[in-house]
C-alpha cells in the first residue's frame, strides 16, 4: 500500500481500521556471510507471508466493521478498495495534472467524506475502470472466477451510479434555499461532473446526460443574475474547475 493509500485510510477509517496499518513486525536478517543466500532467500519469503497475513487481516476488518464516514456510509471491502484506486485513476490521469496539484485531489480528501453522492460517484468510476482493465488483462482459457469477479464489478459500478442519482436529486432539491452554502454548491458540480464521466461510457444514459447538462444551464442562469448588492454571484474555486472539465 502506498503512503498515499495509507494516508487516506488514516482520515477516513476509525482509529482501529487505521491503525492495523502499524501492526506488521519486521523480518529480523541474519548477517552470517555462511548463510547469507540462504538467508536473504528466508527473509523475502518472510515478508511475502508477513504481508499476505496483513492484508488478510486488514480485509478481514473492513469487511466486519465497514468504514463509517462523515457521510454515513458504510463502504463494502470491494468499494474501499475502488475508491482507493482513484488517485491511480484514467479519470485522475487524463487531465494531466499531478495528483497532489489536482482539484480531483482536494475533492477526494475534502468533500467526498462529507457528501454522499461524491463517493458514490468516485467510486462508479472505478469500478468501472477496474472492469476495464480486468477484460484487458491476459488469460489462460475461460475462468469462471474471472467471470465472477467482472459481474461485481459492474454491479458495484452501476449500483454506486444509481445511489449518485438519487444524492444528486436529494441536494437539488434544497438548491438556492436559505440553507444554501458553498460546500452544497461544490458537491453538486463535483457530483454532476462525475455522474456524466460514467454516463460518457454508456450509450443509454445519452438521455439522462442532457437532462444534467440542462440542470446546469438553469442553475448558471441563477448565478448570473444579479443580487441585492448589484454584483454578480460567482461560482467557487471547486464548482468552477468542474464545470470547466464538464464542458
Amino acid at each position: 500500500m502506498s503512503r498515499l493509500e495509507e494516508g487516506v485510510l488514516a482520515a477516513l477509517l476509525p482509529a482501529p481500521v487505521a491503525s492495523l496499518e502499524h501492526r506488521a513486525g519486521k523480518v529480523s536478517e541474519s548477517t552470517s556471510a555462511v548463510t547469507a543466500s540462504a538467508t536473504l532467500h528466508d527473509s523475502s519469503n518472510d515478508c511475502a507471508a508477513e504481508e499476505c497475513v496483513h492484508q488478510a487481516r486488514r480485509h478481514q476488518s473492513l469487511s466486519e466493521q465497514h468504514s463509517q464516514l462523515a457521510n454515513s456510509l458504510q463502504l463494502s471491502v470491494e468499494e474501499q478498495e475502488a475508491f482507493l484506486y482513484i488517485p491511480s485513476s484514467v479519470l485522475v490521469a487524463c487531465y494531466g495534472k499531478p495528483w497532489d496539484w489536482c482539484c480531483l485531489s482536494y475533492i477526494y480528501q475534502r468533500i467526498a467524506n462529507r457528501y454522499a453522492g461524491v463517493m458514490r460517484g468516485y467510486i462508479a468510476i472505478a469500478g468501472m475502470e477496474l472492469r476495464a482493465l480486468e477484460l484487458r488483462a491476459p488469460r489462460r482459457g475461460p475462468s469462471d472466477v474471472g467471470l465472477e469477479r467482472l459481474q461485481r464489478l459492474e454491479a458495484l459500478a452501476q449500483s454506486n451510479y444509481h445511489s449518485a442519482l438519487k444524492e444528486l436529486s436529494t441536494l437539488l432539491a434544497d438548491a438556492c434555499t436559505s440553507t444554501w452554502n458553498e460546500d452544497n454548491t461544490d458537491a453538486l458540480f463535483t457530483m454532476w461532473f462525475l455522474i456524466l464521466r460514467y454516463e460518457m461510457h454508456d450509450k443509454a444514459c445519452i438521455g439522462t446526460s442532457i437532462c444534467h447538462l440542462r440542470g446546469i444551464r438553469s442553475l448558471l442562469e441563477i448565478y448570473s443574475r444579479e443580487d441585492d448588492n448589484s454584483r454578480n454571484k460567482e461560482l467557487p474555486w471547486v464548482s468552477q474547475n468542474m464545470l470547466l472539465l464538464i464542458l
